[in-house]
């Protein structure tokens, strides 16, 4: 199970922590990534119960994928229970758009179905994935209305920075989401203790969108070359890599307010948003 970097929760304030920053609501459908042993996802099914909610469980390990199969026969009549053993890469974009619950019935007399539209994502995620995973779920054109991850906690450190402490994770996705804490976790609050300690941290989809959907694919290539070299000036990243002049680039700076001879942590999310569309 090491191999799959997997850690599985065994304090029970954190389990409940998490539990209610999903603020769980009537007709939900959660999507738990990792569900390893039923640690979150046996707390999830109680609160779900008096809900009628649907819970879509993703393991990849295939022996624990199997043993959540006891929570089908579980007291949990009111909840629609389903296990998909794989990659969570792989398969949250089709569950999204795709994948029928009671709430969300495939369409009548239609060979297609109704992309989920109220879902809340949750997982202990290996840390290896977290940054393509955040991709996954920023690029979804449906997005959830919350998720609630477990990260290293020098990964979810960087993921909150703001000036002057912004960089290329921050900037990717406080473009999509609002980060905030849920709890702070040590590695004895695991089984076997990982060798780092973790934080949980809630992402809530910005309504409206920041970007509109036309202009994400600019901006992700701007910050690429922003931090590019988080040492060097702005100025020097972006004649690193853009085709323009080293004097055009400063025109459009200073016209900006932007000093040339700042580093890019010093930049906040408006500031990319505005300099993304100059470029």
């Amino acid at each position: 199970m090491r191999r799959l970097g997997q850690h599985f929760l065994k304090n029970q304030n954190a389990v409940r922590a998490i539990v209610h920053a999903l603020a769980l609501e009537a007709g939900d459908t959660i999507i738990e990534i990792g569900s390893g042993h039923g640690e979150l996802t046996k707390p999830i099914l109680e609160d779900c119960e008096t809900k009628s909610c649907a819970v879509v469980a993703i393991e990849k390990d295939s022996r624990l994928a199997l043993d959540l199969f006891q929570f089908k026969n579980a007291s949990f009549p009111n909840v629609a229970f389903k296990v998909l053993e794989g990659d969570a890469r792989v398969l949250l974009k089709e569950i999204v758009a795709n994948y029928s619950t009671p709430q969300n019935p495939p369409i009548s007399g239609s060979r297609g179905k109704l992309p989920i539209t109220n879902y809340k994502i949750v997982g202990n995620i290996p840390y290896y994935i977290t940054g393509n995973l955040l991709r996954i779920i920023s690029e979804l054109e449906s997005k959830p209305a919350c998720a609630v991850l477990m990260l290293q906690k020098e990964v979810g450190e960087r993921l909150m920075a703001s000036p002057p402490r912004m960089n290329l994770l921050a900037a990717a996705t406080q473009i999509w989401a609002d980060v905030s804490v849920v709890c702070r976790l040590a590695p004895h609050d695991f089984a076997p203790s990982p060798k780092v300690a973790s934080l949980v941290l809630k992402f809530t989809p910005h309504a409206p969108s920041l970007l509109r959907e036309e202009e994400r694919e600019r901006y992700y290539q701007f910050i690429k070359n922003m931090f590019r070299q988080p040492r060097k000036t702005i100025l020097n990243n972006l004649e690193s890599g853009l085709t323009i002049s080293r004097a055009e680039i400063e025109t459009i700076l200073v016209k900006q307010g932007v000093s040339p001879r700042l580093r890019p942590q010093n930049l906040s999310i408006q500031n990319l948003i505005t300099l993304s569309s100059c470029f």
